[in-house]
């Protein structure tokens, strides 16, 4: 009984495999070797910037969106506080990064892909009434005979 006990161990022994790297190593390592390797902790956040350009922040950076104090996650996830400002308007990014959208004070003024000059504009008083970007009319170009 006892040599069968260590023939059978001997054979266990023999079938197992060697010990290799942990894979998570060996994934930091060809992460090193590859520059261009996207991980979680380098996905930006988007946000629009006070001058209407797109501003990035990365893993656990702070930013503003014109409204609310954000954190940026993992994977550029965004946590925000979520408010609404009635008393700003919203923004919404078009073109490369359309979607992104930030906040604005009354009186803030941005041209838009049409060309037209839009400016955010209040109903009401300054805090009271709906605000949004009113754009001008676009000038129909006449021509005389």
């Amino acid at each position: 009984m006892k040599t069968f006990a260590i023939l059978s161990l001997v054979i266990v022994l023999t079938a197992a495999k060697p010990l290799e790297m942990n894979d998570s190593k060996s994934m930091e390592i060809e992460q090193e070797k590859d520059p261009d390797f996207i991980s979680g902790s380098n996905i930006p956040c988007t946000y629009v910037k006070g001058d209407f350009s797109i501003g990035f922040a990365y893993t656990d950076d702070s930013f503003n969106d014109g409204c609310n104090s954000c954190m940026c996650g993992e994977y550029g996830a965004s946590y925000c506080s979520r408010m609404y400002c009635a008393h700003k308007c919203l923004y919404t990014a078009e073109g490369e990064y359309a979607g992104v959208v930030g906040w604005f004070s009354q009186g803030s003024t941005y041209i838009n892909s049409a060309g037209q000059a839009c400016t955010c504009t209040s109903s009401g008083s300054k805090y009271f009434g709906s605000t949004q970007f009113v754009c001008e009319e676009a000038s129909a170009e006449s021509g005389s005979d």
